[in-house]
């Protein structure tokens, strides 16, 4: 993922705290295996039945990604298949966005854990502005210094509204069948 909205401190913080992971050079999850976004990413037939089942019940990529990798698929990040980000942000709508994404990330990924692994997910919570924008910074802010350093006050924000997020969502506990998602 790229940034085609170059000018804004607000574009370039929404753009690293959402595919600042994803950096041209290919960030790495466990046991180095590609971070792939969901916004540019490309399945084979073989596997698209269960991706879109996945997708369906409302599961991050990242758990697609695990799937796969689990069944024995293999995933390849390829730095010419650049995609462009090219949306202007608001301040506040994005930190709702990230808000909301951090709850719906923190009460699926709960789902089946046990009340001690939530309440653990809920104190490391509070750390993740610092972790994810340390990540970053080594993911993606080495390739734009100046605009990473311009955007970093604006990222950590982000971030923080993720936190707040992840933590209520550990705190409201796992999505029951009767929640619903937009």
């Amino acid at each position: 993922m790229h940034n085609a909205q170059r000018q804004r401190a607000v574009d370039w913080a929404a753009y690293f705290s959402e595919y600042g992971f994803f950096a041209e050079s290919g960030g790495t999850g466990p046991g180095d295996r590609p971070l792939l976004t969901g916004a540019n990413v490309v399945y084979s037939r073989a596997v698209a039945e269960d991706v879109m089942a996945l997708s369906h019940a409302g599961e991050w990529e990242n758990v697609t990604h695990d799937h796969l990798l689990e069944r024995g698929k293999s995933l390849h990040f390829v730095p010419t298949a650049a995609v462009l980000q090219n949306q202007n942000y608001r301040f506040f709508s994005f930190c709702r966005d990230r808000y909301e994404h951090g709850l719906d990330y923190a009460r699926r990924r709960v789902t089946g854990e046990s009340v001690l692994r939530r309440w653990t997910y809920f104190a490391g919570s509070l750390l993740l502005p610092f972790l994810l924008t340390a990540r970053v910074a080594r993911a993606s802010g080495r390739q734009w210094p100046w605009a990473f350093a311009r955007a970093l006050p604006l990222t950590f924000a982000f971030f923080g509204a993720w936190s707040l997020g992840e933590a209520a969502g550990y705190w409201r506990g796992p999505v029951r069948s009767q929640d619903v998602y937009a």
